[in-house]
């Protein structure tokens, strides 16, 4: 990994955060059931291996779930100590760097995945373009992002969020980078009625400003549910897209 230097605007996280985030990767039921769906996706869509990007990285563990399903695997953050807890999880293939300027020749991954990466980014249509450029023909992306825009929550602005997505945006910037659409739902969509109502309460009696329960894990029980109703919805996903959500996946396709 190059010890390449690190703007303010790439931190999402201060570093203390990132040390928790990579607990949370391990163990929250959302971590745990977005790597249920990922793997559903490369089955479903018949990925084979080849090499991949995982942009917007973090600490680690979906590159090392991509392992089992690629040849070689790429892990690409802005966040030098994202990357450094990365190196914990005996990661080697690192890269630090901007994703609206990937730095990698045209046609060079046969799979790339930006799971909950692009609202960080101000230019989201900028990154899905490189996205489509580092694809080879054929080449699939997978995008996972948070959903609607009146779901803003602190954690929303503790993350650095730029935007929340509804399927028809995240479908036409897809198209707008050239990306062919092979499937956009919905995902968490049992668990909305229950995040909109406790996003309401907490509008009405605000908590403190630092107190950020989705950093959190919920009891054994309740972490295993949430993970096991999130990670089914993917199946029905892929059959029809499911009409709302907390939030929005797509696969695309570089034709």
């Amino acid at each position: 990994m190059a010890d390449l230097p690190v703007s303010d605007k790439s931190i999402v996280f201060q570093d203390d955060d990132y040390r928790r985030l990579f607990h949370l990767e391990d163990h929250h039921w959302f971590f745990q059931a977005r790597r249920d769906i990922l793997a559903h996706l490369l089955r479903h869509f018949a990925f084979t291996g080849g090499a991949t990007l995982d942009l917007g990285c973090g600490t680690g563990t979906t590159t090392l779930q991509l392992a089992d399903h690629s040849q070689e695997v790429v892990a690409l953050d802005l966040s030098l100590t994202a990357l450094r807890l990365a190196q914990q999880r005996a990661i080697t293939n690192l890269t630090c760097a901007d994703g609206t300027r990937l730095p990698f020749p045209d046609q060079a991954f046969d799979l790339v995945t930006a799971l909950d990466v692009i609202e960080h980014i101000a230019d989201d249509v900028g990154a899905l373009r490189e996205v489509h450029r580092t694809l080879r023909p054929g080449g699939l992306c997978v995008v996972f992002v948070p959903a609607y825009q009146f779901l803003w929550s602190n954690m929303d602005t503790y993350s650095h969020h730029a935007r929340r997505y509804t399927r028809r945006l995240l479908v036409e910037q897809f198209r707008q980078a050239g990306l062919q659409v092979r499937l956009a739902s919905y995902i968490n969509s049992t668990l909305l009625p229950a995040v909109v109502a406790v996003r309401l309460l907490r509008r009405l009696s605000p908590p403190p400003e630092d107190h950020l329960p989705e950093m959190e894990i919920p009891p054994a029980w309740l972490n295993s549910l949430l993970r096991k109703l999130m990670a089914a919805e993917s199946h029905a996903a892929t059959r029809l897209p499911l009409p709302f959500g907390g939030s929005v996946i797509a696969v695309g396709q570089r034709p």
